[in-house]
């Protein structure tokens, strides 16, 4: 077990590190290469990281998007990456020599098909020969088991077991490495593991499991400035992951029942073969921002905050007109990480893309529709309200009833300030939404997410 003393630059007055040393076992873990006094690690002016003599690395190229373009070791070896403009990985050139190209799902070595990445493992390609991995996962995305169905018979035997795979917190195997027969390098939050640097890469920068640490800063360290813009998941991997790209992760059912993650982008488009949920929530997007009413949902996905949005899957009558299809209501529900200063916050919206809303507007001695796509902006609006102000949201929330809970708490701010304003742009169509000034409402199902019909 590694037992590791980080020493920072500027007296440990940086985010820095110039030395780390290892008083722990250096059989396994972090291997401590060099033991010099000074320097062991230096940045160069964007922040990355330019040399490491812990993995005798001397020198670290970067492209313009900090990404390395070549790492050079002490003994003269090379690895080689190309990235497309957006950063995508289209090749990297081992220690060895070898050559891995990256197209799409489909992974070449050395110009040789010699796999294919699926939602459940991998396709081992050898010639016009198809075996099977797969991977069984943990909540954090790791990959814990790979395994085969050799004889197709729906049994694993042990026999069957390619490799298991325990990690510390922070990402690091744990001893004995089990590798049974597999070469899958997909493992730590099914990131794939580096030849050569033992680095993960996660498509926006890549991280070393061995010290817990990003080799480069986090782009949106800005959203987080209290933290260290190279530790990993706030310090909090048990609970937290970091997830590149966009920050909105939409979770749902695929035909065989098991989750899926979808990370949003503004510019996807939907395709045949998606599930409902994915269709329901871009129609839903699309439809606000046609109007112009988009707004807190793309702020919060130009953030490094990350959210998420999952079905409504609970069932229950009361408060539903029609209550034979009486799906339980769209909620927001923080459970937070919040560092002494109240900066990370995880969120999940759980979102029915059939509840609508019938409501009442008070002052204006009316009365109309909400559909569901309004009521997803209106949870968007409590994430964006918690994120923004963790502790004020938390107060707020616990005031749920009576007179205190709409003149106070977070509903009457959304109300106004998110949901009213976007109602009013929406008033426009042919079948106009409402606006209210209460936090009353009776739920009904409708057409679609961007209906007030009721079904």
């Amino acid at each position: 077990m590694d037992n590791l003393t980080y020493k920072y630059e500027n007296s440990n007055n940086s985010n820095q590190i110039l030395t780390v040393s290892d008083a722990g076992s250096q059989t396994s873990g972090f291997t401590e290469l060099t033991t010099q006094s000074t320097t062991e690690y230096s940045y160069d002016g964007n922040g990355n990281l330019s040399f490491d003599y812990n993995k005798s690395i001397s020198e670290i190229d970067y492209n313009y998007l900090n990404l390395p373009d070549t790492i050079v070791f002490s003994n003269g070896n090379n690895i080689l990456y190309r990235f497309d403009a957006a950063g995508k990985k289209l090749q990297n050139i081992d220690p060895t020599g070898k050559i891995i190209d990256y197209i799409g799902p489909f992974v070449y070595e050395d110009g040789v098909l010699t796999y294919m990445l699926t939602s459940e493992g991998r396709v081992l390609i050898n010639g016009s020969t198809y075996s099977y991995e797969y991977f069984l996962k943990d909540h954090l995305g790791n990959t814990r088991l790979v395994f085969r169905d050799a004889d197709k018979n729906g049994v694993l035997a042990t026999s069957e077991i390619d490799q298991v795979s325990d990690y510390y917190p922070f990402g690091l195997r744990q001893e004995p490495i089990q590798d049974l027969g597999s070469t899958n390098k997909y493992l730590y939050n099914g990131k794939e593991l580096q030849n050569g640097t033992e680095w993960l890469d996660y498509g926006a920068r890549m991280y070393d499991p061995a010290l817990g640490r990003w080799q480069v800063q986090d782009p949106r360290s800005e959203d987080f400035y209290s933290i260290n813009p190279y530790s990993y998941a706030a310090n909090n991997p048990i609970l937290v992951i970091d997830p590149a790209g966009d920050t909105i992760v939409i979770s749902y059912q695929d035909a065989d029942g098991n989750t899926q993650t979808h990370t949003f982008n503004s510019n996807y488009k939907v395709q045949d073969g998606d599930a409902q949920f994915i269709k329901d929530f871009y129609a839903a997007y699309n439809y606000l921002s046609e109007n112009g009413a988009a707004g807190v949902i793309d702020e919060l996905a130009e953030t490094s905050k990350f959210i998420s949005v999952k079905e409504t899957q609970e069932k229950r009558g009361k408060g539903f007109e029609n209550t034979k299809e009486a799906w339980d209501q769209s909620i927001y529900q923080p459970f937070d990480y919040l560092d002494e200063n109240n900066t990370i916050n995880i969120g999940t919206i759980s979102w029915n893309p059939r509840a609508a809303l019938k409501v009442h507007n008070n002052s204006e001695g009316t009365e109309g529709f909400q559909s569901p796509a309004l009521g997803l902006l209106h949870e968007f609006g409590h994430g964006a309200e918690c994120l923004d102000s963790p502790s004020s949201y938390t107060f707020n929330a616990k005031l749920r009833f009576g007179a205190e809970s709409y003149i106070y708490n977070g509903e009457r701010i959304v109300i106004q300030n998110v949901e009213t304003p976007v109602a009013v742009k929406l008033s426009k169509n042919d079948y106009p939404e409402a606006t209210r000034d209460n936090y009353g409402g009776r739920p009904y199902i409708s057409t679609g997410p961007t209906s007030i019909i009721k079904k």
